[in-house]
């Protein structure tokens, strides 16, 4: 479902993921699975690995490697594979904070190969207006978004699955999560009477940029201490706050009948300012 392509060898220093199976989890049980030390080939320590549960995955990690190892229950049911997908993701999402980037509860439309992210919580609009996109904008996804920093300062975004289709729907599409596209706006969706984009502060835009990642990061983050929590929220923090300096940001408000492609098209023949206070908030970290 995530259509990812063979990879024909990392770099040294890259983080691996390490997926073994373990069924049930032991509660006592202090290191990894020896599988897991077979399967990567290579030679991975034997003790002083911690360990944390999102769902039905356990996350091991050791502060002299890398890698990810991802312990899955057994029990070869659909959805429970399909929940083990969606939460193994959390390793992902927590080195592309690392790097800078962030994850976003958006969908992102895509137009002459640079795209634009429409953010919001569940039942605000964003599959209603992927529904409504017509050529020569192409939907990319729907729901979830991952932005990463590209070389030249700005943020690519990458195409994540709408898991509640393979939970409930039983669908059968896949995504290209190794796609990406240069994003040039990202856009804040709420319910309105008319259809109409309003710029934001770097303020603003940073505060949303938050709470939208915030809907994904924390999903699977359960067994985080508070040490532990904190970083992860300044991360994400750092991160929004970066990204609303880079892209601008706007308030789109929609409704069922008009044509809210306009608005995408006009925010972005702007010029790009923001109007209001441009200055952003105070870091969790100063506070």
């Amino acid at each position: 479902m995530m259509s990812l392509k063979a990879a024909d060898g990392c770099p040294p220093n890259s983080s691996v993921l390490i997926f073994v199976s373990g069924s049930p989890f032991p509660q006592d049980q202090p290191d990894p699975p020896t599988e897991a030390r077979s399967l990567f080939g290579r030679h991975l320590p034997l003790r002083n690995w911690r360990n944390r549960k999102a769902g039905p995955v356990r996350l091991w990690t050791h502060q002299e490697v890398p890698h990810v190892i991802c312990e899955l229950q057994g029990g070869g049911n659909r959805e429970l594979e399909i929940v083990q997908m969606w939460m193994a993701l959390d390793p992902i999402y927590g080195e592309a904070l690392e790097s800078g980037g962030l994850p976003l509860h958006a969908a992102m439309l895509e137009k002459g190969g640079s795209a634009v992210i429409l953010a919001a919580g569940g039942g605000v609009g964003k599959s209603t207006c992927c529904k409504r996109t017509e050529l020569p904008w192409q939907c990319q996804c729907d729901d979830e978004v991952l932005l990463v920093r590209s070389g030249d300062g700005g943020f690519l975004g990458h195409p994540f699955p709408t898991w509640s289709d393979y939970l409930w729907s039983d669908s059968r599409k896949t995504w290209d999560v190794q796609q990406s596209f240069p994003v040039r706006a990202v856009f804040f969706l709420r319910r309105g009477g008319t259809d109409y984009a309003q710029p934001l502060s770097r303020a603003q835009a940073a505060l949303l940029l938050a709470k939208s990642s915030q809907d994904i990061v924390f999903r699977s983050a359960g067994g985080l201490n508070l040490e532990e929590s904190r970083r992860l929220r300044v991360k994400l923090f750092d991160a929004a706050c970066s990204l609303a300096l880079s892209v601008p940001a706007f308030s789109l408000s929609v409704t069922l009948t008009g044509n809210f492609l306009d608005d995408l098209d006009r925010s972005l023949s702007c010029d790009g300012d923001h109007s209001g206070d441009n200055s952003l908030p105070v870091r969790l970290d100063q506070m």
